[in-house]
C-alpha cells in the first residue's frame, strides 16, 4: 500500500519486484476553516480497503498466495481514537496550519535545543507542525475529545490498526511526532511529561520490517486478503521510496519531487546540524530522522515545491491541458518542453519557493522563462539542503530523483546542472509502494537480507553540463541572497 495525500495505491508485486496487479482511488480533503485541512478517517480506510480488493481481484494471483503486506504512508497528521478504535474527530492532515499558538507556547516555554537533540525536529514557527503540536492543539481546544482518547495515530498507524487490530508504528513514522528519541529508538517520557500527553497514547514502535499483526476476519472481508496474512509495520512514503531506489548507505541522496519536495541524505549515525539557520531550511525545517533501513538515519527537509507547477498549470496552462488531452499525453510534458526553450543566463528570473516570489522578472522574459524558473527554484531549494548536509560533514555522492518531477528530462537535467552531480531516476514509478513491499518481503522471510531485495530496474541518468553549472552557480548565489533578504 502507498497512502498519499490525495489518493492511495495498492500494488501486488512478486518476489522479483514485478507488478502483478494494481489499483488506485482518490479521496477528498475538507477545509472547514482557513488553514485547516481535515479528512474523514473512516472513509479514508474504506477507500484503502476497496483499493486493496481491486488490486488483488485484478491480479493474476490469489489472496492465499500473498505472503505479506507493507504500508507506505504520508506522515505528520494525527487522529485521536477512542477505546473502541473509532475516530473521535476528523483526521488533522499534515498540511494543516492551525497550530501557530502551540508553536508560540513551545518557543517561549521549551528548550528547543533539547527537543532537537532528542527528536531531531528543529522547532521554528512555521505553517507546518509535527503531530505532537497537533495533539497539543486537541488537548487545549477539544478537552472532551482528549479525555476520551486512547491513542493518537497517524494515518498509516490507523490503517495498520484496521488491518490487524494492533496499534503499531515504525521508527520512521514515530520520528515525525516530536515524542520519539531517535538515538535510543524509543518514546521520550521526558517530552510526554512536558506536554502533558501520556506516552500510553502512542502506538507500539518497532523496526519497519517487524510484523505488526495479521489481517483480521473483518479486514479480510473488506480487502479481499486472506485472514491471517502478515502485515509489517512499513514506513513513511519518502523513506520507502528511498529504500527501493537504493538509498541504503551513507552519502546517498534522494530528491523526491511531487506535490512536495523532499530531500533525504543518508547517514550511519543520527545526524544533528550545529548551524541553527540551516535547520530552518524549507517549509518543514531540516530534520534528523529514522530510515526504514536498519542502522541508517536521515537528514531530510521538505516544502510544497511541486505544487507551484501544479498551480501554474491550473491557472495558466489551459492550452497545455487541451493539447495534452488531444495528444493523449501529460500537460506537464508540454510545460517541460516549453521550459526547455528557455536558456538560463545571468539575467534569468529567480523563483524563491519559500516566499512564493519571482525576482528579476522583466518585460524581456517570456512564458517559458517563468516555467523554467519554477523548475530551477525547486532545484535551488534541493541544493540548499544538500549543501547544508555537506557542511555538516556528509559527502553527497550521488542523487536519485523520484516522484512525478523525475519523469521530466528537463527537470532532471536542471537538478544535475544546479547540484553538479549525476542524477538518476528509476523506471519504476511506484517506488514508495515497492519499498513497502520490500519491507513486507524482509519481514516475512521472502528475502534473506537487504542485499537480496529487488531494486528498480533501468535508470535514466542526466550528467551535469559544466558550462550550465557555472551559470547556475551565479544564479544560486543570487537565490541564497534573496532568501536571506526576503526572510528579514
Amino acid at each position: 500500500m502507498d497512502i498519499g495525500a490525495s489518493s492511495c495505491k495498492a500494488i501486488v508485486f512478486d518476489a522479483e519486484g514485478k507488478t502483478r496487479g494494481s489499483a488506485q482511488q482518490e479521496y477528498s480533503r475538507n477545509t472547514p476553516k482557513l488553514g485547516w485541512v481535515e479528512l474523514d478517517t473512516k472513509q479514508w480506510w474504506y477507500t484503502v480497503a476497496a483499493t486493496i480488493k481491486q488490486a488483488v481481484n485484478g491480479s493474476d494471483v490469489s489472496s492465499e498466495q500473498i505472503k505479506g503486506l507493507g504500508v507506505s504512508t504520508e506522515t505528520d497528521g494525527v487522529v485521536p481514537v477512542g477505546c473502541d478504535g473509532e475516530p473521535l474527530r476528523p483526521y488533522i492532515h499534515w498540511s494543516d496550519a492551525r497550530c501557530y499558538s502551540q508553536y508560540d507556547w513551545m518557543l517561549s516555554h521549551a528548550d528547543t535545543e533539547e527537543i532537537y537533540r532528542i527528536t531531531g525536529i528543529p522547532l521554528h514557527k512555521s505553517w507546518w507542525s509535527p503531530p505532537g503540536l497537533k495533539m497539543l492543539w486537541v488537548k487545549e481546544n477539544e478537552p472532551d475529545i482528549f479525555a476520551k482518547t486512547k491513542k493518537f495515530l497517524q494515518i498509516g498507524n490507523y490503517v495498520l490498526y484496521r488491518l490487524t487490530g494492533k496499534y503499531a508504528t515504525d521508527y520512521s513514522v514515530a520520528a515525525r511526532t516530536m515524542f520519539f528519541n531517535i538515538q535510543k529508538l524509543e518514546w521520550s517520557e521526558h517530552l510526554a511529561a512536558f506536554l502533558g500527553i501520556p506516552l500510553s497514547t502512542q502506538p507500539t514502535a518497532s523496526k519497519s520490517t517487524e510484523v505488526a499483526g495479521r489481517v483480521t476476519d473483518d479486514a479480510a472481508k473488506l480487502t479481499g486478503l486472506s485472514a491471517g496474512t502478515q502485515v509489517v509495520a512499513g514506513g513513511g512514503d519518502t523513506e520507502c521510496s528511498g529504500l527501493s531506489a537504493g538509498l541504503t548507505s551513507e552519502g546517498q541522496a534522494l530528491v523526491s519531487v511531487g506535490t512536495s519536495l523532499m530531500v533525504l541524505v543518508a547517514k550511519e549515525k543520527p545526524p544533528f546540524l550545529s548551524d541553527k539557520k540551516s535547520r530552518q531550511l524549507s517549509g518543514t525545517g531540516m530534520f534528523s530522522s529514522c530510515h526504514v533501513v536498519d542502522g541508517i538515519w536521515l537528514l531530510e527537509a521538505g516544502s510544497m515545491a511541486g505544487a507551484r507547477l501544479t498551480w501554474f498549470k491550473k491557472e495558466f496552462g489551459q492550452l497545455e491541458d487541451q493539447a495534452a488531452s488531444d495528444l493523449g499525453i501529460s500537460a506537464y510534458d508540454l510545460l517541460g518542453a516549453e521550459a526547455k526553450r528557455s536558456e538560463p543566463g545571468t539575467n534569468s528570473p529567480v523563483f524563491v519557493l519559500s516566499h512564493d516570489a519571482i525576482f528579476n522578472l522583466t518585460l524581456e522574459h517570456k512564458r517559458a522563462d517563468i516555467i523554467r524558473s519554477i523548475l530551477e527554484g525547486v532545484a535551488f531549494e534541493a541544493q540548499q539542503i544538500l549543501e547544508a548536509a555537506e557542511n555538516s560533514g556528509t559527502e553527497v555522492r550521488n542523487i536519485t530523483m523520484v516522484g512525478g518531477g523525475s519523469k521530466s528530462d528537463v527537470w532532471r537535467q536542471i537538478v544535475a546542472d544546479v547540484t553538479n552531480r549525476p542524477v538518476r531516476s528509476p523506471d519504476q514509478a511506484e517506488t514508495a509502494a515497492l519499498g513497502a513491499a520490500i519491507l513486507a518481503g524482509l519481514g516475512t522471510g521472502v528475502y534473506e537480507s537487504i542485499a537480496k531485495v529487488p531494486r528498480a530496474g533501468a535508470y535514466s541518468e542526466n550528467m551535469p553540463n559544466p558550462g550550465t553549472h557555472e551559470t547556475y552557480k551565479a544564479l544560486y548565489r543570487r537565490f541564497k541572497t534573496l532568501c536571506e533578504t526576503s526572510r528579514t
